[in-house]
């Protein structure tokens, strides 16, 4: 038995919008955008079922959350640039509420989570509820119930994805894996050996073995010019800070989130403003999350 779920929007005049998993995950990991609800904040649910054979048996759980865009449709963060840490949330009132509370309850925290919460969530009623139901399962319904139309992202729809493809992708997760690891051990001297000695191992005979190792050497040379981007100072370096944080549904798994970045000339101006972030950022470091600086040379950076 596996997990599904189904994925709604409730906008402001109560229209009842479909969202697909998709579009949703895109959204949510900042690969997609929706231009639509560019600026606006939006109001979303998402039910979880236990699935039978792929149909949905029972609500197991209802997430209501909002969700906040940017300019150009970018789902912003509850954490990200542009919003403050809760604690920062606390009007003066607030945190003379809290200051004269006994020393042994310190209720700055619950002002706060209850000021996040105020923002970023809401409780859908037993209508909104009874509507989303009926969408999923509209024969218990007792009449008619309209599909309601489906929100689109700017990404274009994927080939789906087969079983067989699905396995032998996964059955290629370690020597890719493998093969990365050991590629970026090797230090500049031993990176031109091994590329000189992989393009005797393409074969033009066997076509596909032929493209692997070109895509190896591919690989070596991406690494080689990476290599010797960090051991020059010049050029543009990216300065980045990210807060790692736990899943909050699976143990022993992190999300890593770039907080801010900047594009510098010069590793030493990267330096400095790495240090200037960290500086802004320190107020989103508590008990759970963790906050770093990085440094690489722009080859090397991957915008989020």
């Amino acid at each position: 038995m596996s997990i599904g779920s189904r994925h709604f929007i409730f906008e402001d005049d109560g229209t009842l919008k479909r969202l697909s998993q998709r579009v949703h995950d895109g959204v949510h990991f900042r690969n997609d955008r929706l231009p639509q609800y560019a600026g606006a904040k939006v109001r979303m649910v998402s039910v979880y079922m236990p699935l039978d054979d792929g149909k949905p048996m029972f609500i197991q759980h209802i997430d209501a959350e909002i969700w906040h865009f940017d300019e150009t449709g970018a789902r912003l963060d509850a954490y990200g640039p542009g919003y403050p840490h809760p604690l920062d949330w606390l009007s003066e009132q607030d945190r003379k509420d809290a200051a004269d509370k006994p020393a042994v309850v310190d209720v700055t925290d619950q002002i706060a989570r209850r000021r996040w919460e105020e923002k970023y969530r809401w409780t859908p009623t037993a209508a909104d509820i009874t509507r989303v139901v009926n969408v999923i399962w509209p024969k218990q319904a007792g009449r008619p119930v309209p599909t309601p139309p489906q929100v689109t992202g700017t990404e274009k729809r994927r080939i789906p994805m087969t079983n067989a493809a699905r396995r032998v992708l996964s059955g290629l997760w370690q020597p890719v894996g493998e093969i990365t690891e050991r590629v970026g051990d090797l230090n500049d001297k031993d990176l031109k050996a091994f590329i000189a000695g992989a393009r005797e191992k393409a074969d033009p005979i066997e076509p596909m073995a032929n493209a692997v190792w070109l895509g190896i050497v591919a690989a070596a040379e991406k690494q080689l010019e990476i290599e010797k981007a960090r051991m020059s100072s010049k050029g543009i370096w990216v300065a980045s800070i990210e807060a790692e944080r736990p899943s909050p549904d699976y143990p022993n798994v992190y999300s890593v989130e770039i907080v801010e970045h900047r594009e510098c000339k010069g590793r030493e101006a990267a330096v400095q403003a790495a240090r200037e972030m960290l500086a802004t950022h320190a107020h989103l470091f508590d008990t759970t999350t963790e906050i770093h600086a990085r440094l690489c040379p722009e080859i090397e950076w991957s915008s989020p």
